[in-house]
């Protein structure tokens, strides 16, 4: 399901544990759908970067920002406001915790007897 969404949405990614804050950030502000697969760690926030997390929280809502620093061509620090606003998707094998909870609407899957669906490539058009 998280595959078919990525490749359905804008500028979609399928995202693992390891993706930096930085290129999350980024890819928010461009408002990228995002996929992140096995988010059982972002639900437990002594696991997870504290920045990711706030990202991850904070994108709930039209016009949210997160303030970062970078320099700038003139070799001085400039704050630019980067947008917290994108589609996002998560799986994993447990609930998410309260607080991701309440930004989340949950839809479980149902593992399917049928061997051949359940291992076909939702990317292949063909199928």
């Amino acid at each position: 399901m998280r595959a078919t969404l990525g490749y359905l949405g804008y500028l979609g990614q399928l995202i693992l544990a390891g993706g930096s804050y930085a290129s999350l950030r980024d890819m928010a502000d461009y408002g990228a759908v995002l996929c992140f697969d096995d988010a059982e760690n972002p639900s437990d926030p002594r696991q997870t970067d504290p920045d990711k997390r706030a990202l991850l929280l904070a994108g709930n809502r039209r016009g949210s920002t997160v303030p970062v620093k970078e320099l700038g061509p003139d070799n001085r620090w400039h704050i630019r406001y980067v947008s917290t606003f994108c589609p996002r998707s998560f799986s994993a094998i447990r609930l998410p915790d309260p607080v991701l909870s309440s930004r989340t609407i949950v839809a479980p899957l149902i593992r399917t007897n049928n061997r051949e669906k359940a291992n076909a490539d939702p990317m292949d058009e063909a199928l």
